[in-house]
């Protein structure tokens, strides 16, 4: 909706004023047109004058969208639970999401930080595992090279 008073405040030159300007070279006021319309598309309230400012109002009856709604959808297209359905995902949705270098995206629960501890425990636990597997097998083979070295030694005296 454009005023005097809009004119005079956005308009400071005759050349922005002029962009403004009727065709009777008076400054086009107006141009609001506000009209209300119910949910059938009968109009309820306006139209407020082209020259004049002001609010229209009019109370409405919000059932009235029933009647409305089963209009735009006479063959209850879009209410067929097979085509047309609501979800509501109640989980936790995170706008930033890491996925593994596998392409999997179960760690989108955890953090980065949560991510990186657990690797380095799995880290740890490999190298706890690796290390008792050889103190295992060291052990194995000197318990081997004891039982084996007094032989060695009695065919190397013979």
């Amino acid at each position: 909706m454009i005023g005097e008073h809009t004119v005079d405040f956005f308009c400071d030159t005759d050349e922005r004023r002029s962009f403004l300007t009727g065709a009777d070279g008076k400054t086009a006021t107006g141009g609001g047109w506000s009209r209300i319309y119910g949910p059938d598309g009968v109009q309820l309230a306006g139209p407020l004058p082209e020259t004049e400012e002001g609010v229209i109002h009019e109370e409405i009856d919000l059932s009235e969208i029933i009647l409305a709604k089963g209009a735009a959808d006479p063959v209850r297209h879009y209410a067929r639970p097979d085509v047309l359905s609501l979800n509501v995902d109640k989980r936790d949705h995170r706008s930033v999401r890491y996925v593994g270098a596998n392409g999997e995206s179960n760690l989108g629960s955890r953090s980065r930080l949560q991510t990186y501890r657990q690797n380095l425990l799995q880290e740890r636990a490999q190298q706890e595992l690796n290390a008792m597997q050889r103190e295992a097998l060291s052990g194995y083979a000197l318990r081997a090279i004891d039982r084996a070295a007094p032989a060695a030694l009695e065919a190397a005296d013979s």
